[in-house]
């Protein structure tokens, strides 16, 4: 195959076939991205114009990376002057991330960069809608800076987050606020450790920097596995013991285990200076203490105890500014209720779960994903590979009446998804189809197999909160769809119900994973009223815990 490696005198045939075609050749390499760029500029209406075309032209690039790449960087240069532009220059940073994830932080940098002024050279009409784009890309950095203990990115991140939020005055500003003090808390956390464990490095000996490193670490970042990193003999053996006792799973710890350390971290709370480092060994007495009445059921003096220090930590809360989340008050028959508020996400055996608000005690476990503001609260992201497994408890293999319902906000339609997952053959499953529409199929199959049917909810709107509610009544024999309170659709139920053996999944399932955010999954094993589904898609909660 003949290749063109651009000697100087192709140069103006390379040139005049670009400028007529608006494509690079075959076997064109990285040195000919000026020439192209300077041809397609040239016929261009403007750089915005060109910026789109030069983008062609990298796309259509089969067989030169570098090429590839010069001209991506060429697309974004030229977008990135002025707004009709952005669209391609972050669309060329796709590419680039795309195609050359080792400069990752480079394409990062300039993202942030172009969302930002698109942000502040937006006119009145759309600056709130670039606001937003440009709020989630600062609290998706944030949250991933925080992930990596890069605390000052993270404060600096949370920092033009809040400021973006409280000028557009949108509600999320004070969980931003809330992030940004904590995070500047963690950052000073990191300069204070770095300052004690270099005089640890020069005095081993020194017994006051290893305390305050084993109380910075417990007290301060809550992290017991740090601190006990700091342990030895010099160590006040209470302190020691307790350390150790909060650094084992739950499955290790006897149930005087769970007072005792409850006991112990709402003492640590009386001595600790700042108002958030109490609040945060308040609640970690809590965690312990409720954890202690879970397993000791006894009705007798010392549980008579262990409740009266639970009513006095949730008022010492209380009196602070931060009063313990409250369950939702949910309708008879609540099975599963998860409102992945923060004060729901609890630690077992090393893994992350979230409580069910229900009582039933099904509570789920998280598989990845992330949190964004909704109101006052918060909702989850499922970016299509996050999920929450269920299991399979007997208490959620309904074949009877049931009532399931959610808060959802879609953010595509591109392949059949699965925001809720049992049976489609069994207790029930929804999928949302690629024209936005939701389905809710059950049956006798057993599982993922027929004999069942699928009963159709009108479309969603795209990257908007909807509540979708479908109340299947065996004794009625019908299936009804109810959309932000109100009956959109109903018909007969053609099939009894048959329990499967498969989990309950939120966010996975048979089909796609889901991409978009839930709130206020619920089950219920009864037929809700329409009264009982009207109060359940009021307005969104606030989020009690800062």
């Amino acid at each position: 195959m003949w290749t063109c490696h651009a000697l100087p005198w192709h140069r103006a045939a390379l040139t005049a076939l670009v400028a007529l075609l608006a494509i690079p050749p075959v076997g064109a390499t990285g040195d000919d991205a000026d020439d192209i760029a300077a041809a397609i500029l040239r016929k261009a209406s403007s750089q915005a114009d060109a910026a789109g075309k030069i983008l062609d032209a990298a796309k259509a690039q089969k067989h030169s990376l570098a090429l590839q790449i010069r001209l991506c960087e060429k697309a974004y240069a030229y977008g990135i002057t002025g707004p009709r532009g952005y669209p391609a220059a972050i669309a060329a940073l796709d590419v680039l991330e795309r195609i050359v994830p080792s400069r990752a932080a480079s394409w990062h940098a300039k993202r942030l960069e172009t969302y930002r002024l698109r942000y502040y050279r937006s006119p009145r009409a759309s600056k709130m809608r670039n606001g937003r784009l440009y709020l989630a890309l600062l609290t998706e950095r944030a949250q991933a800076a925080g992930k990596r203990d890069n605390w000052k990115d993270a404060a600096k991140y949370y920092r033009q987050a809040y400021q973006v939020a409280r000028t557009l005055r949108l509600p999320e500003k004070k969980a931003i606020y809330d992030d940004m003090r904590a995070a500047a808390g963690c950052e000073m956390m990191q300069n204070r450790i770095e300052v004690l464990r270099a005089a640890l490095a020069k005095n081993p000996n020194d017994p006051f920097s290893r305390k305050q490193l084993v109380l910075t670490h417990l007290v301060d970042l809550d992290q017991p596995h740090e601190a006990a990193k700091y342990l030895d003999d010099t160590v006040d053996p209470t302190l020691r013991k307790y350390v150790i006792m909060a650094t084992r799973e739950a499955s290790a710890l006897a149930d005087a285990d769970f007072i005792a350390l409850g006991r112990w971290y709402h003492t640590l709370s009386t001595k600790a200076p700042l108002k958030h480092t109490k609040v945060r060994m308040l609640r970690r007495s809590l965690e312990h203490v409720n954890r202690y009445l879970e397993v000791y059921t006894k009705q007798d003096a010392q549980r008579l105890r262990a409740v009266t220090l639970v009513g006095a930590i949730e008022s010492e809360l209380e009196k602070l500014g931060a009063p313990v989340y409250k369950p939702p008050a949910l309708p008879a028959g609540a099975v599963l209720f998860l409102t992945f508020e923060k004060n729901t996400l609890f630690t077992r055996d090393g893994r992350t779960y979230l409580r069910d608000e229900s009582g039933a005690k099904h509570h789920g476990l998280l598989m990845g994903g992330a949190f964004s503001p909704r109101g006052d609260g918060r909702a989850m992201v499922f970016d299509g590979k996050a999920y929450v497994d269920v299991g399979n408890p007997p208490g959620l293999q309904i074949t009877g009446n049931t009532t399931v319902c959610m808060w959802i906000n879609p953010a595509n339609f591109s392949a059949r998804q699965n925001p809720i997952n049992k049976a489609y053959g069994g207790e029930g499953t929804w999928t949302l189809e690629q024209n936005g529409t939701m389905n809710y199929w059950f049956g006798t199959g057993g599982g993922d197999k027929d004999p069942y049917r699928g009963y159709l909810l009108p479309a969603l709107k795209l990257k908007q909160w909807t509540h979708v509610a479908v109340v299947r009544d065996m004794t009625a024999r019908t299936v009804t769809w109810y959309t932000n309170g109100k009956v959109t659709y109903s018909a007969r139920a053609a099939h009894s119900v048959k329990a499967s053996p498969n989990k309950l999944l939120i966010g996975k399932g048979y089909v796609r994973n889901f991409q978009g955010m839930l709130d206020n999954v619920g089950i219920f094993n009864r037929a809700l009223t329409a009264e009982e589904i009207a109060r359940l898609c009021a307005p969104p909660k606030p989020d009690a815990v800062p």
